[in-house]
């Protein structure tokens, strides 16, 4: 039997600490198998919801897939920061030197998401003669990646 029958079996159960025991034991059975990691995400999502249960089993995996989610999200947004932060000192090394810059390059910086394109990009601006210097295409290049 599978993870997900097993969860769909215990979705028809009506009583609550029958739940809590059935959970427990099969969250106990699945240790150390691969099925167990699946029987983990089945308890800690929607599809298989112990609103009422008490079992610590089932909140300790909501907790987890709470942590893990807000852990996924800090990451994401350092991320986002290093990003954003190196286009705005792209931008003042471009100003602070003179290099005039379109609409369009502007834009094309801060919509970039490429953290190693935008570090390129810098370290051009801190030498180059003019602004198309700076976003010369390098050969084998075949795009800047400014989508997320």
């Amino acid at each position: 039997m599978t993870p997900e029958a097993l969860a769909g079996a215990m979705k028809q159960a009506t009583n609550d600490d029958a739940l809590t025991v059935y959970a427990d034991l099969i969250t106990n059975g699945l240790s150390g198998t691969p099925a167990a990691e699946l029987w983990r995400e089945l308890m800690g999502t929607q599809l298989f919801d112990l609103p009422n249960s008490r079992s610590w089993v089932a909140e300790g995996f909501r907790d987890q897939g709470r942590e893990e989610g807000r852990e996924e999200g800090r990451q994401e947004g350092r991320q986002e920061g290093e990003v954003k932060s190196k286009a705005e000192d792209l931008l003042q090394v471009l100003h602070t030197r003179g290099l005039v810059i379109t609409a369009e390059e502007h834009a094309r910086v801060t919509d970039c998401r490429d953290l190693e394109l935008l570090n390129r990009w810098f370290l051009r601006a801190i030498t180059a003669a003019d602004v198309q210097e700076v976003f010369a295409e390098e050969s084998g290049d075949a795009t800047d990646r400014t989508e997320a």
